[in-house]
């Protein structure tokens, strides 16, 4: 045990961060202490305040002019001065109950010369030091602590290395934090629910504090309080009092002894000869005056040893006086708090405080406790600590199995995104490496890009390359009508991520689908779903920049980062942009690769003496020519489609085997892989359909024209003719390029566009009659019309003037009539232009 404490001690000394924290705090700590002794030896605060002594400083005040004045006019109700040689206070002395005054700055020579000359008898007495320590502090002690105070909490909450590192109060309660979570799963059996577990210990601990105080064990049953007549009477110093009754005893009309547990008092019962009005303030703070000749006063004494003796020589100054005397019943008090022992009030100021803040706790956690312990917490539980369950909860929480975390190698056609991936998380899985070269890791991803080209299978890489827990969140979960709603799912969402690196020591990715769904630019309009969207957008900016961030991964995608707010993608929150294309020929072919690698291939007939790997090359260069413009999700789906076709090709032969029977002869045909790629391009074949003959050779007509001017025209050559209908047409013929184009060439825009057009002209010229299937040919060769005018500046009526167009090639605001005039003309004159070219090479 030694040896382990030792070796944690000299691995935590080669820690520099540690260590100079160790040595930054040590010297604060010296530091502190030599501030300390300098306060209690007097260096740095001042002498003593001398006051008048604590007797006199309970009576009323009165003014220095108008002691001064009083003294001129040798009023003959004033007795006696009492003065102090170093502090400038006077104390009066009249006759009168209670009409006694000290004066606090006042004038000690000209008192005295008065005094004087009203032949007033002047007392000297000595003055009492203020020796507590708030009474001394000097200018000096105030700056050292303010020095000190804000050195303490640059040490505590300062970000280190340049702000790189989290600040020692961060460090100290992420640790804390994960040290209740472990505690938590040590202590709560597996069959206990977290919400029933503490609402359990909360009651205990209210029965324990019940049980202590019924029983007696926190009070003094026999506590004896003064009586309430007592209780209530106004007090007067004992110093007052003695002198008033010495001087006026036969005003005193009886004495109360009372003896206490809290105290003794001596109660009496004064006619005064002169009526003494007394003021008093409501609760508006207005002054109410009365008078009254028969008072009630008390005399307190404390409950000890000296309370007793001065109580005994009170008493024998009534009997030397002549007055009657009794001793008071005392009461038992009924009050729990009054009863306190000194322990008592201390174990019940710890309980009732544990039980405050512990009911606060659970009141506040209840809801999240609960959603815990429902039919997915063991799920959502396993995962926070490994990832080894699926499923959704009921506030839309996804979790990801272990089998369904990928890597690097599983993602092909994405070498960039894959490239700028690989970075990112070497430098948040390497902060300090790349910290020290000032290159701070980032707090969110951003993935934007077409559907279905593998943005969500990134973010499954990234929980796999990590290992960490992954929470995927779509952006429509945070939606909801109740304003507030949405910024809570993501608090939650927050907090399952942080207790799950906490518990692991590993990254945990908080993935947000569609996050353009609550990520749109914010405006001013302020109509509850606004709101709504904008608390939300605002708990996740805030959640990214908390100090609760550390050990958390953003991951968001969007199909449309044009409308994402400024604030969500800039430096500092979602800062790294990843751009998922399509995939390229070579990216196609490798995915293509990746899902036949697993699937038995069969070949019919003799394949041309070629081997299984050879036909499964060039079934690969086939597939990747022919899928031109897809993306990652339409290539798994045209592989689906070809495995479902050699399955219900099979299914008669199959049925009545075993699975492990089945998965021995289970392959697919280069055909079926074809129909795969059809299915997915050019929809569903509709062989239930009856079509007449002429509509059939109408059908060839129109598709022999489309597939004539690409071949005449030197455009990309034709891979596939049908006339068979499908759910999107009646008939198709496919011409994909040999490579990739990326971009396009005037020349390629007016070929695709006669091709277009050529379908038509085929059915004017060669049948003599034109059909409605020639509909969606002139919308895209329209379409691609008006993008050589308003984009591409392909027109010379508008020369290389751009204009905003919506999808389907249309002005998306108002350009005037005279331009959009001309534009309407430009592209209408390329379509008439090249709808001449397709009728003059059909004929």
């Amino acid at each position: 045990m030694i040896k382990r404490l030792i070796k944690l001690l000299s691995d935590g000394w080669g820690d520099e961060l540690l260590r100079k924290s160790i040595v930054n705090l040590s010297i604060y700590a010296a530091v502190l202490s030599a501030f300390a002794l300098l306060t209690t030896n007097n260096v740095v605060t001042s002498t003593p305040v001398r006051f008048a002594p604590a007797r006199y400083q309970q009576l009323p005040e009165m003014a220095a002019l108008d002691l001064e004045g009083q003294l001129r006019s040798k009023q003959p109700d004033i007795e006696k001065l009492v003065v102090f040689p170093d502090v400038p206070s006077v104390i009066v002395f009249r006759k009168g109950f209670e009409q006694d005054r000290i004066v606090r700055q006042a004038d000690a020579d000209e008192v005295r010369k008065l005094a004087a000359a009203g032949g007033l008898p002047v007392v000297e007495e000595a003055s009492e030091a203020y020796t507590a320590l708030t009474g001394r502090l000097s200018f000096y002690w105030w700056a050292g602590a303010f020095i000190l105070l804000f050195w303490g909490l640059w040490l505590v909450f300062r970000r280190r290395d340049d702000g790189q590192t989290d600040s020692r109060f961060k460090v100290l309660w992420l640790g804390v934090e994960g040290g209740f979570v472990r505690a938590n799963e040590l202590i709560l059996a597996r069959r206990w629910a977290k919400h029933k577990f503490w609402l359990s210990a909360w009651i205990a601990l209210a029965t324990v504090y019940g049980g202590l105080a019924f029983s007696g064990a926190l009070t003094n049953q026999q506590k004896m309080v003064l009586p309430k007549y007592i209780e209530s009477a106004t007090t007067s110093p004992e110093w007052q009092m003695r002198r008033y009754i010495e001087e006026n005893p036969r005003e005193i009309q009886r004495a109360v002894i009372a003896r206490a547990t809290t105290g003794k008092a001596v109660y009496l019962v004064i006619k005064t000869a002169k009526p003494v009005t007394t003021v008093s303030y409501d609760g508006d703070g207005e002054p109410t005056s009365s008078t009254a000749s028969t008072l009630e006063r008390k005399v307190l004494f404390t409950p000890d040893a000296a309370g007793e003796r001065a109580l005994a020589e009170f008493t024998a100054m009534l009997a030397a006086r002549k007055i009657a005397s009794k001793h008071a019943d005392t009461e038992i008090t009924a009050n729990f708090f009054e009863k306190l022992t000194p322990a008592g009030a201390t174990i019940s100021v710890l309980l009732l405080s544990l039980l405050v803040v512990g009911g606060f706790a659970i009141g506040n956690n209840w809801s999240d406790w609960k959603e815990e312990a429902g039919p997915t917490a063991s799920k959502r539980a396993v995962t926070a600590g490994g990832g080894k369950s699926v499923g959704k909860s009921d506030n839309g929480l996804v979790v990801i199995e272990d089998k369904d975390r990928k890597s690097f190698d599983d993602i092909h056609g994405q070498e960039e995104a894959v490239a700028i991936m690989r970075t990112t998380l070497r430098k948040i899985m390497h902060r300090d490496q790349y910290t020290a070269f000032h290159a701070p890791p980032p707090k969110g991803i951003m993935m934007y890009g077409d559907p279905g080209n593998g943005k969500t299978l990134l973010a499954k890489v990234i929980a796999g390359e990590t290992g960490g827990a992954f929470f995927m969140r779509a952006g429509s979960d945070f939606v909801n009508k109740y304003v507030g709603v949405g910024a809570d799912a993501v608090r939650n969402t927050v907090k399952a991520a942080k207790a799950a690196y906490l518990k692991t020591g590993k990254l945990s990715i908080i993935f947000i689908d569609e996050v353009d769904a609550i990520g749109k630019k914010r405006s001013s309009e302020s109509e509850g779903g606004n709101r709504e969207y904008e608390q939300t957008l605002n708990e996740i900016l805030v959640q990214m920049d908390g100090i609760g961030s550390q050990g958390i991964v953003w991951v968001a995608a969007t199909n449309r980062m044009d409308i994402l707010d400024p604030a969500l993608t800039r430096s500092g929150r979602f800062e790294v942009h990843i751009q998922v294309l399509k995939p390229d020929r070579k990216g196609r072919r490798a995915i293509f690769a990746g899902y036949l690698r697993k699937i038995r291939l069969a070949v019919t007939g003799n394949a041309g003496g070629l081997s299984i790997e050879e036909v499964r090359e060039q079934i690969l260069d086939i597939c990747a020519r022919r899928s031109y413009e897809f993306s990652g999700a339409d290539i798994e789906f045209a592989v689906k489609e070809a495995c479902t076709i050699a399955a219900e090709r099979n299914f008669e032969t199959v049925k009545e085997m075993t699975p492990e029977e089945i998965a021995k002869i289970a392959a697919i045909t280069p055909e079926d892989v074809a129909f795969g790629i059809d299915k997915v391009r050019f929809g569903t074949l509709l062989t239930s359909r009856t079509r007449q003959p002429a509509e059939k050779l109408a059908t060839a007509k129109h598709e022999i024209g489309h597939a004539a001017i690409p071949t005449i025209m030197g455009g990309d050559p034709v891979t596939f003719i049908n006339i068979q209908m499908t759910s999107k047409s009646l008939g198709l013929m496919e011409n994909v390029p040999e490579e990739d184009v990326l971009s396009w060439s005037k020349n390629r825009f007016l070929i695709k566009i006669v091709t277009l057009l050529a379908g038509r002209a085929a059915e004017e010229i060669l049948a003599g009659e034109i059909s409605t299937g020639a509909s969606n040919d002139f919308e895209r060769a329209s379409q691609l019309a008006r993008q050589m005018v308003g984009i591409y500046g392909m027109s010379e009526e508008l020369g290389v003037a751009s204009l905003p167009l919506d999808r389907h090639g249309f002005p998306v605001s108002n350009i005037g009539e005279a331009l959009l005039g001309e534009f309407n003309s430009a592209w209408r004159k390329i379509v008439t232009e090249c709808n001449e070219q397709a009728r003059g090479l059909i004929e």
